[in-house]
């Protein structure tokens, strides 16, 4: 069973890990973590700080896509897998340079076996950056999703009167975010605050026919605390506001508090 290695903390999703209690809402909807299933691969380090990972995984199923949550609903999580046709992802990153990380990751596979006359495949790329300077921490992420056969496959699951039946042929995220360590000190005991704004979108495109949805067209911005009592342990407090371009549909804002812990 393999991590798929797309994103900032699919890898390392635990609390500890990142800001807010809940994930980004990018490492949600647009890129699905925690992203996980039955496949091999390889990984190593090229010259000092490159490092690179590759695997082939069993596929996404195209029969749990859905307007609002995109690709999320097709992982299949292995125990039950069907890998008709095998998926490939990869990962480099450079961690060459003090505080600095950067990385590029990529997915793709066909997705259509549960419609066996659909061609539907899927390809998703992503890039980051994270830097850290004494007490000040940012990070930056943007995802992109392209999904192949989308019209023909949002028609097969109309007439099998699935809901969501309007899936775009393109998704698309990113966010920014800057914390600060109020309690520099080393572990146990830190603490920081955070901002985070996020912009996520599962119906940037449409194929052709079908509309686009504007209440899925949505931002937010996160702030909060986070304290680390322990390097493994995390508690969290986080106010989020959340908008779509939707004028008839409105998205709840939420206030939120966490414990969480490595495991």
């Amino acid at each position: 069973m393999l991590l798929v290695p797309v994103g900032i903390i699919n890898e390392r999703h635990e609390p500890p890990v990142f800001h807010g209690v809940e994930r980004p809402f990018v490492d949600d909807v647009i890129l699905p973590t925690t992203w996980f299933d039955a496949g091999a691969g390889i990984h190593g380090e090229i010259g000092r700080g490159l490092r690179y990972r590759t695997y082939v995984m069993a596929p996404l199923d195209a029969s749990g896509f859905t307007a609002d949550q995109g690709i999320r609903d097709g992982r299949q999580k292995g125990a039950e897998s069907t890998v008709r046709n095998i998926a490939t992802t990869g990962r480099v990153e450079y961690v060459g340079l003090p505080g600095l990380s950067t990385g590029a990751s990529f997915w793709r596979g066909k997705t259509g076996f549960a419609f066996p006359r659909i061609e539907s495949r899927v390809t998703v790329g992503e890039v980051d950056a994270r830097y850290r300077v004494r007490e000040l921490e940012a990070r930056a992420q943007y995802a992109h999703v392209w999904l192949d056969g989308m019209g023909e496959l949002n028609r097969a699951l109309r007439l099998a009167n699935q809901p969501g039946a309007n899936i775009a042929r393109e998704i698309r995220g990113f966010y920014v975010e800057a914390s600060y360590f109020v309690l520099p000190n080393p572990a146990p005991r830190e603490a920081a605050v955070f901002v985070r704004y996020e912009n996520f979108d599962t119906q940037y495109r449409m194929p052709a026919g079908f509309q686009r949805l504007q209440e899925f067209d949505r931002d937010a911005w996160v702030v909060g605390v986070s304290y680390y009592p322990d390097p493994d342990v995390a508690l969290k407090l986080d106010y989020s506001v959340v908008r779509n371009q939707s004028g008839v549909i409105d998205e709840p804002n939420s206030l939120n508090i966490g414990l969480g812990w490595w495991f």
